[in-house]
């Protein structure tokens, strides 16, 4: 399982900020294709050094071949465009599987 994992700052008023984010954001990521569940996260700080985010946002994938499908796809493109809209040093895009250590 690959996760995808968006990290949003909040500009301005967060009451706001998180209307935007669930009314027209987050309709695309739930319209990209082969994604097995999204779960929204909200920060509550940072034990050490400064918080840097409001929310988080996390897209379950099946693989990383189906992660760069869906990302590919017209959703997905969609959804890379809108995160411009939150600005490019607001928004932080990482992804990850889980391993043995």
């Amino acid at each position: 399982m690959v996760k995808l994992q968006v990290f949003y700052k909040a500009p301005g008023n967060v009451d706001d900020f998180r209307k935007i984010l669930s009314r027209n954001h987050l309709p695309y990521l739930e319209q990209l294709p082969g994604q097995q569940g999204i779960q929204a996260y909200r920060i509550l700080g940072a034990p050490i050094g400064e918080q840097l985010y409001d929310v988080m946002i996390e897209i379950s994938f099946a693989g990383e071949d189906k992660m760069q499908g869906a990302l590919a796809s017209p959703e997905g493109r969609r959804f890379a465009k809108d995160l411009v809209n939150f600005g490019i040093n607001d928004v932080t895009v990482t992804y990850m599987e889980e391993t043995s250590l």
